[in-house]
C-alpha cells in the first residue's frame, strides 16, 4: 500500500511546474501577440520603432514561429520531459538577453514595457524550472 502510494504521489506534478508550464504558455501568446503587432502593427507602429517594413516583418514572424515553439515546448513541459526542460531553459535565457535589449533599445517609450515583461518571465520561469521540487519531478522521468 505504501509503495502504491509512493508511485502516485511521484506522479504528481510540483505546483512550482505547473506554474512553469502557465507561464511558458503565457510568453507564448505574448510572443505571437508581439508577432503580430509587427507584422500587422501600422505606420505609426514601425515609425516609433524606427523600423522599416522589412524589418518588421522579420521581426513578426521570428515572433510568432519563436512563440509557436514556446507553445510546443509548455506541451511537453507539462508531461514531464527532461529534453522540454533543457530547450525552455535555453529558450528563457535567450528570452532573457532578448527582452533586455529590447527593453533598453525601446527605454522610455510605451513599448519598452514588452521587454521588461519578457525579462521579469524569463527570471521567473527559470527559477521554478531548476528549485527543488522541480528537480525532483523530473528525476523520477
Amino acid at each position: 500500500m505504501l509503495e502504491e502510494q509512493m508511485s502516485t504521489t511521484s506522479a504528481v506534478r510540483p505546483g512550482s511546474v505547473t506554474l512553469v508550464v502557465v507561464l511558458t504558455w503565457i510568453s507564448a501568446i505574448l510572443a505571437i501577440v508581439a508577432g503580430a503587432f509587427a507584422l500587422f502593427g501600422g505606420q505609426q507602429y514601425l515609425s516609433e520603432l524606427g523600423w522599416s517594413a522589412g524589418e518588421a516583418r522579420i521581426e513578426g514572424i521570428v515572433g510568432i514561429v519563436f512563440g509557436l515553439i514556446l507553445a510546443l515546448l509548455a506541451s511537453a513541459l507539462g508531461k514531464g520531459s527532461k529534453f522540454a526542460r533543457f530547450l525552455v531553459t535555453i529558450v528563457m535565457l535567450f528570452r532573457l538577453v532578448v527582452g533586455a535589449l529590447e527593453a533598453v533599445a525601446l527605454w522610455g517609450s510605451t513599448y519598452m514595457w514588452s521587454g521588461v515583461v519578457g525579462v521579469v518571465i524569463a527570471l521567473l520561469v527559470l527559477w521554478l524550472l531548476w528549485n527543488a521540487k522541480a528537480g525532483a519531478f523530473f528525476a523520477r522521468r
